[in-house]
C-alpha cells in the first residue's frame, strides 16, 4: 500500500500531510498515531489535505472524533484540529456532510517549517477493531445533522448488528 500519512511534531502541535487516499482502510494508522499524540500532550492538529486525492466518511468522521476530544481534554488552554488546503472536491465532501460547520477548514495555507516524516502503518487490527473505528466515525457525522443520519443511519445499523453478532 502507498504511503498515506507523513506527519511532524511541534511542541504541543501535531501537523499530519494525507497522501493519497483517506479511508477505512488507513485510518487504523491515523487513529494510533492520533490518540498516542494526544494522550502524549498534543493540543492542535493540524491535517493537510493538498496531496489527498480523495477521503472516505470513515476519515472524516475521524476528523470530528478527534477535534471533539481535543476540545474536551484540558479545558483551561484551547485545543483542537483544524484541516487545511483541501481542494475544491475535498471542501465540497466537507461542506456536504457538515464537518466544516465544527471542524475549521482553511482552504489555503502554508506548512510551517517543519520535517515530515511518514508514518509507521499500524499493526494489523482485528475486524472488530476497524469495525468499531468505523461505528464511531460514523457516529460522529450522524451527530452533525439529520441528513447525515439518513445518509449513515441504516449503515450504522448495520454495523450494530455486526458486531452484536460477533459477541
Amino acid at each position: 500500500m502507498p504511503e498515506t500519512y507523513r506527519a511532524a511534531i511541534s511542541g504541543e502541535d501535531v501537523y499530519v500531510r494525507v497522501v493519497g487516499q483517506a479511508g477505512m482502510r488507513n485510518v487504523p494508522t491515523l487513529d494510533v498515531f492520533l490518540r498516542n499524540e494526544i494522550e502524549a500532550g498534543a493540543r492542535w492538529v493540524c491535517i493537510d489535505l493538498s496531496a489527498c486525492t480523495g477521503m472516505d466518511s470513515t476519515f472524516m468522521g475521524t476528523m470530528v472524533g478527534f477535534h471533539r476530544r481535543l476540545q474536551e481534554g484540558d479545558g483551561d488552554r484551547p485545543a483542537g484540529l483544524v484541516v487545511v488546503n483541501p481542494g475544491a472536491s475535498n471542501r465540497k465532501l466537507l461542506d456536504m456532510l457538515g464537518l466544516s460547520a465544527v471542524v475549521p477548514v482553511v482552504d489555503r495555507c502554508q506548512a510551517p517549517d517543519v520535517r515530515f516524516v511518514p508514518l509507521a502503518v499500524a499493526d494489523v487490527v482485528s475486524p472488530e477493531t476497524r469495525t468499531q473505528l468505523i461505528q464511531e466515525a460514523h457516529e460522529h457525522l450522524v451527530a452533525l445533522s439529520a441528513e447525515n443520519q439518513v445518509k449513515f443511519g441504516p449503515f450504522l445499523e448495520a454495523l450494530r448488528k455486526d458486531i452484536q453478532g460477533r459477541t
